[in-house]
């Protein structure tokens, strides 16, 4: 149930660089569809077709743990994504490019253009 709960929630981050929610708000449709996948995961396990699928009553106490652990898993990730999405790091003694765009792409189309003959 943790794993599914955190693997589907997390479509929400890395759908967008942005914060999800608050800076980038995500389709209808995928709200209700990823939440009601939650929600049908946890009926199951309470409902009186737990013991049919050989699921075993859970204490209230997974659940608050599950909140927990699901929101603490989304943080980190959102972590990792401004670590990730941060300007790359330049270490002393290496050179930084000053030459910008422009230039890569005069040379990569070098080789195409004709002078002369």
């Amino acid at each position: 149930m943790e794993s599914l709960a955190t693997q589907t929630l997390i479509i929400f981050a890395i759908r967008t660089s942005r914060i999800p929610f608050l800076k980038s708000r995500p389709g209808g449709w995928l709200t209700a569809t990823t939440l009601s996948v939650v929600v049908i995961c946890i009926a199951l396990t309470l409902s009186p077709l737990a013991s049919r699928l050989g699921f075993t009553p859970l204490p209230w106490q997974f659940f608050a743990a599950l909140v927990v652990l699901t929101v603490a898993y989304l943080v980190l990730v959102e972590f990792t994504k401004m670590v990730f999405y941060a300007d790359p790091m330049h270490l002393a003694g290496q050179p930084r490019r000053t030459r910008g765009r422009v230039h890569r792409v005069e040379r990569r189309a070098a080789r195409f253009i004709h002078h002369g003959a």
